[in-house]
């Protein structure tokens, strides 16, 4: 696992890491295996696979007519990121950053490389999970809070879309323990040069 899991996970793959899950003596049929793990580039943990130096960054980004949200998150720091703007300015995001993996509604995958062009690795989820009401209660659930107010994040319905669904895929990925996300922050134009 040590040698393959760092070659697989870099060169794109997603690895499912199956396991026994019951007690070979307590059991006289097949032992029971079944997954407990999914890695994929922009949720990977494991130090063999991360590069110190560099931040890992999953990328969710929404579709909503002229607006687009983004999220940006490393789970191996828990830096939670969220903006929302122009196609111009979500590239900008995507150029500066550089998520591991941007994950976006099945829908808009044509809309993503259009916009954005073919160089990232992505992967498309159900589009209902990019659902306002969903993706919000899944902040607030998360957070253990009864508003976005606290983290000036209310007004960014793109973005707490974005989001939400981030922490969605985290779930889908058997990545149970986030208790690293404490705080989500915008990212204010103002506070970054562009080059």
């Amino acid at each position: 696992l040590d040698t393959y899991l760092p070659k697989l996970v870099g060169s794109g793959f997603r690895v499912a890491i199956c396991e026994q899950l019951e007690d070979a003596k307590k059991t006289k049929t097949i032992v029971k295996r079944g997954v407990t793990e999914l890695i994929t580039p922009g949720v990977a943990i494991n130090d063999k696979i991360l590069d110190h130096k560099l931040n890992n960054y999953l990328a969710s980004v929404e579709f909503n007519g002229k607006q687009l949200g983004m999220a940006l998150l490393d789970v191996s720091t828990g830096e939670f990121l969220v903006s929302q703007g122009s196609k111009d300015y979500i590239d900008k995001l995507l150029q500066s950053f550089q998520p591991s993996e941007t994950i976006f509604a099945k829908p808009n995958q044509q809309k993503f490389k259009e916009y954005f062009g073919s160089q990232w690795y992505t992967f498309t989820i159900d589009d209902w999970v990019y659902g306002e009401d969903y993706a919000k209660q899944k902040l607030l659930d998360h957070f253990k809070v009864n508003s976005l107010k606290g983290f000036a994040i209310e007004q960014m319905k793109a973005a707490t879309v974005a989001a939400g669904a981030i922490l969605h895929y985290l779930g889908e990925n058997q990545l149970t323990n986030l208790s690293q996300i404490t705080k989500i922050q915008r990212i204010a134009k103002d506070q970054f040069v562009w080059l």
